[in-house]
């Protein structure tokens, strides 16, 4: 009876050992699939961004390549604006005032990158005075990016000639905006436009 009991023991043992090993090298297979997976997963999210990278990249060249001497009067007539440019596939651009360059806002992300880093941070109560009190905005920020400094979302675009902020609550909207707020040109005119490059800040 005894012995019956130790071999039970040791069958039960061995079962027990199984499960184990059992559970332990489907969790490693488990593991290496899902890292494969992921590595899958990242490695077309790199493709994909290196391929918006180089679009990017692409239409900023043309358009160096394609640009002609800047028209100082065109630019202080257009400053500010969202241009789109409606003989290509309407790629929207935004003519900074400070630099009188043209840059290429391409989708939401290039489009958030410029914002943040050319936009004029000022304090929040300041922001409220302009928002609720005033209503306008002050010319200095007309056609200019506006950017609460406590709250670096907190973010408006500033009409050039009404000088309202429009609120620019993430960078799909941002984008979408610019857009919407966008005024057609011909090649000819846009390409007496400096145009900013990929790394200006």
């Amino acid at each position: 009876m005894k012995g019956s009991r130790s071999l039970l023991k040791k069958i039960l043992l061995i079962d027990i050992v199984i499960v184990i090993y059992i559970i332990l090298t489907s969790s490693i297979i488990d593991y290496r699939s899902e890292t494969k997976v992921a590595g899958i997963f990242v490695d077309s999210i790199l493709k994909w961004s290196e391929e918006q990278h180089g679009e990017f990249r692409q239409v900023i060249e043309r358009e160096t390549k394609l640009s002609v001497k800047p028209d100082e009067e065109l630019f202080l007539r257009l400053k500010g604006e969202i241009l789109l440019q409606v003989e290509s596939v309407g790629e929207a651009w935004w003519l900074n005032p400070d630099d009188k360059k043209r840059y290429f806002l391409g989708r939401p992300g290039d489009t958030w990158r410029t914002i943040q880093n050319k936009g004029i941070k000022i304090a929040s109560d300041e922001l409220v005075q302009y928002l609720y009190f005033d209503k306008s905005f002050p010319l200095i920020t007309a056609g200019r990016f506006v950017i609460n400094e406590d709250d670096l979302t907190d973010v408006y675009y500033v009409l050039p000639k009404s000088l309202k902020g429009i609120k620019l609550n993430s960078a799909q909207e941002a984008w979408e905006v610019m857009k919407e707020q966008g005024m057609g040109i011909s090649n000819e005119n846009i390409r007496k436009l400096s145009v900013a490059q990929i790394y200006d800040k």
